[in-house]
């Protein structure tokens, strides 16, 4: 898991790059979006990051889902 975490970050910096700055703009807006309507409650503790729990890693897929799944819809509305 921690070394998808540097192909994710270069794969985000560089959808991040071809995007228009409006895109860009939105992006941010649906991201933060996202982020208030999950509230406070889907945050990872530092010291819980790293885990073989495969319940927590399924609880975390099932999160990163249900906010990309916001993110598309604010994106979708914005254009």
């Amino acid at each position: 898991m921690p070394a998808a975490l540097p192909l994710l970050l270069v794969l985000l910096l560089s959808a991040c790059a071809t995007q228009s700055p409006q895109e860009s703009r939105d992006l941010q807006s649906c991201r933060r979006a996202a982020d208030s309507g999950m509230g406070l409650g889907v945050s990872i503790d530092p010291a819980d990051e790293y885990t073989a729990n495969p319940m927590v890693l399924a609880n975390r897929e099932a999160l990163r889902d249900q906010y990309q799944t916001l993110v598309d819809q604010c994106m979708g509305q914005n254009h």
